[in-house]
């Protein structure tokens, strides 16, 4: 019996690969057209938030990261909050602050002071958030 060869292998996975990342855009045009329908519930969003992490970690097994570009802000800048999708108590979206202070490093953040009276940072690559001056 002939064992397969490493790059034979491999060559199948890269199919079996291809095959989920194309069903897998099937599935987010299908999300789309539903959100589009305005037929969406927060299912689909919790759905999308365990697909992203499924993702990144695939993304790492590989070698990659991810790059979700942020707008580029600066102190003085007016911002809209579109979505903070992460924080236990998060800022209501349409909010608008200003930004304070731009902190770079491991853990980047954008230091706000929302027109609200709060204070709470953005996380550049998990909220979304415009510039809108």
């Amino acid at each position: 019996m002939n064992s397969p060869t490493a790059k034979q292998a491999y060559d199948h996975r890269q199919r079996v690969i291809r095959a989920h990342v194309a069903q897998l855009q099937a599935l987010l045009d299908e999300h789309q057209k539903k959100a589009a329908a305005d037929e969406l519930d927060w299912g689909y969003v919790g759905d999308q938030g365990r697909v992203i992490e499924l993702l990144t970690e695939t993304l790492s097994a590989l070698g990659g990261q991810v790059t979700i570009q942020s707008p580029a802000v600066k102190p003085g800048n007016r911002v809209r909050l579109v979505f903070m999708p992460s924080d236990p108590d998060p800022i209501q979206p349409g909010a608008l602050g200003t930004v304070v202070a731009v902190v770079g490093g491991d853990y980047p953040q954008i230091q706000v002071e929302w027109d609200s009276g709060r204070s709470l940072a953005l996380l550049p690559g998990v909220d979304d958030f415009e510039v809108i001056s």
